[in-house]
Order: structure tokens, then C-alpha cells, then sequence
């Protein structure tokens, strides 16, 4: 008989699947960034050093980028960096058809390599938790992530609880109630 595989996370698993109760292994975790770290020097692009800037402070505040995560995610944002340098042929249609050697027309290569690209990206959206679904399934905790993030923020802007700085008076409101 085949053994089952959760796809839950194995923290959860622990928790819900162990009925020998036996203790596990401890799992070997990487210690995880507390601060986003720059973008490396070897970055093909405007567009790849944009996504590290967007994504690397979110995954540290999700507390799933680690030291060792580092070179996938410059992997992700560089094939970012190409799927968007791809397309700039590919939405052509003047550009994505063009005559072999043999003078049949073609499609350029630029078209499969920017599906490649999509691809790719897709798994690494997955490794790093950047879809919907993967999402859901990590072990980490949003709701206290974004609870985390709102008071950091309201904290910024000097606010309490996140609501927006407001200029008006707390209390009753002086305009007319609505009937």
C-alpha cells in the first residue's frame, strides 16, 4: 500500500496526522532575514531589481525568505526580467512572425522562449508562496503578519490602529443625521 503524502505544511501535519504520537525529527529550518537585503549586483534589469524591491521586504515580513532562498529569488526576478523583454516582441505581430533560412515563415523564437519564461515563473510564484493557492498553504500566520504590518505602518504615520491620520475632532459628528 502506497504510503500517504500530506501537502499540508509538516507543522500542521504534526499536529493532525501523527495517531503514534511518537515524536518526529526536529525539521532543520534555515534562520530566517529580519531585514530585506538589497538587490544583487547581478540582476539582468530594471525590471528584475523592481521585483526584488517589491517582493524581498514582503517574503521577510512573511517571515519565509531566508539566506539560502536568496539565489531562487534572484533567479524569479530575472526570469521576470525576461518574460518582460520577451513580450516586447511577442505583442508584436510584425515581429512575431519571421522568414527562415529556407524562407518559410516562422514563428520567432522570442514566442517560445517567453512561454518558457511563464513556465518558469510559475514554479518560482509556487516555491515562494506567490499564488492564491500556495499561499494557503504556508505555515504562516497572515492575519497576525498583517496585523503586524498595519500597526508598523500606522506607527510610520503616526496614526493608532492604521485608520488614517484625520483632521477631523474625535466625537459627534456635527453634520445633520440623514433620514
Amino acid at each position: 500500500m502506497a504510503k500517504r503524502v500530506s501537502k499540508k505544511p509538516r507543522s500542521k501535519d504534526d499536529l493532525e496526522n501523527n495517531p503514534s504520537k511518537r515524536e518526529r525529527p526536529p525539521k532543520l529550518e534555515p534562520e530566517l532575514l529580519k531585514e530585506a537585503p538589497p538587490a544583487p549586483d547581478y540582476l539582468d534589469g530594471d525590471k528584475a531589481i523592481e521585483l526584488w524591491e517589491a517582493l524581498a521586504p514582503q517574503l521577510v515580513e512573511l517571515s519565509v525568505l531566508a539566506e539560502l532562498d536568496l539565489p531562487a529569488l534572484a533567479v524569479l526576478c530575472n526570469e521576470w526580467q525576461a518574460y518582460i523583454e520577451l513580450g516586447k516582441v511577442a505583442a508584436d505581430p510584425k515581429k512575431r512572425i519571421v522568414r527562415a533560412k529556407s524562407g518559410y515563415p516562422v514563428e520567432h523564437p522570442a514566442v517560445r522562449l517567453r512561454q518558457t519564461a511563464v513556465k518558469n515563473l510559475a514554479s518560482l510564484w509556487r516555491q515562494f508562496g506567490l499564488t492564491p493557492l500556495t499561499r494557503e498553504n504556508l505555515d504562516v500566520d497572515l492575519a497576525a503578519n498583517n496585523a503586524a504590518s498595519l500597526a508598523a505602518y500606522a506607527e510610520r504615520r503616526g496614526t493608532s490602529e492604521g485608520a488614517p491620520a484625520s483632521h477631523h475632532q474625535s466625537g459627534p459628528s456635527h453634520q445633520p443625521a440623514h433620514r
